[in-house]
């Protein structure tokens, strides 16, 4: 009876190994996925469960049927079930194609119009103008200009190239340079375009008021001189001698007054503080930065 006992309970432990070593070998027959991607910064997920960012291999995958997807930001640029075999390597290219660019276009669309409607452009008209001079000289008597006679002309013309440049924001608002420089960060040409400004603005200020006394003395010295008149030539309630010197020099103080009040020129602010390089790399910081703050991709290239 006892033997009995002993040989079942060795056939148990028999039974139990040859389990155990049968699933063992099940689970160590596993498969690999190999991975090629054609983007970067690609999200891996293994039956929906996330495996990695830019995964190259995904080892000890169970035999059997799986779900792989690769997502970019928003876009799931690759999904396919994957038949995986024992001790076997299945793999997977997520390719870049037009497809599969538009689909990630496509998914950060509210992104891209907000960045349209705040990225900076800048805008460019050419055009040529020539410009022709000309001299008619008498043939008998060099240096002299004829209307009638005998005479010949000789002209010479020069053509050059005219730009006109400027900023907008959205397509539709124009940037000033000094806006531009702002939004750019750029705090060496925004304090360089604020100096120059502020050079015009105390030019103008001095011109205005010098004009401003100027106005002033020819007004008095007129109004004066008018009393002078006609305290000469009616009223009589100075001495002549006095009424005359006041006469003559209100003749000389009120044009000098006048003409002072009519010298200089008011400076205007140029039509630009920066040239069109400065503006096209301002622009390109500018854009560069919202373009990252609102959250696109750099395979993302808007126009």
């Amino acid at each position: 009876m006892g033997k009995t006992t002993n040989k079942y309970t060795v056939s148990r432990y028999f039974v139990a190994i040859a389990l155990l070593l049968s699933v063992t070998w099940c689970f160590a027959q596993t498969g690999t996925i190999k991975i090629y991607s054609e983007f970067p910064n690609v999200d891996i997920y293994l039956d929906e469960t996330l495996i990695g960012k830019d995964i190259n291999t995904i080892d000890s995958v169970a035999p059997g049927t799986h779900y792989l997807k690769g997502v970019y930001g928003k876009a799931t640029i690759y999904g396919e079930l994957l038949k995986v075999n024992p001790e076997e390597v299945t793999t997977v290219l997520i390719k870049d194609t037009k497809e599969v660019r538009e689909k990630i276009i496509q998914s950060y669309y509210k992104e891209i119009q907000q960045y349209l409607d705040n990225k900076l452009d800048v805008m460019l008209s050419s055009k040529y103008v020539t410009q022709t001079s000309g001299v008619t000289s008498s043939m008998y008597f060099p240096g002299y200009y004829v209307v009638t006679g005998t005479s010949y002309s000789y002209s010479s013309s020069t053509t050059k190239q005219v730009l006109d440049w400027f900023v907008v924001k959205g397509g539709k608002t124009k940037v000033s340079d000094w806006e531009l420089a702002r939004l750019a960060g750029d705090e060496d040409i925004t304090k360089r375009i604020e100096s120059e400004m502020r050079k015009i603005d105390e030019w103008n200020h001095r011109l205005w008021k010098r004009q401003e006394r100027g106005v002033t003395i020819g007004a008095v010295a007129t109004i004066t001189g008018l009393v002078a008149l006609s305290d000469v030539l009616i009223a009589d309630w100075l001495p002549d001698e006095i009424s005359a010197t006041i006469l003559a020099l209100s003749a000389i103080i009120a044009p000098i007054g006048f003409a002072t009040a009519n010298s200089g020129h008011e400076r205007n602010y140029p039509d630009h503080f920066i040239t069109i390089e400065e503006a096209k790399v301002l622009v390109e910081r500018f854009n560069s930065r919202i373009k990252k703050s609102i959250g696109i991709p750099d395979i993302i290239d808007i126009k």
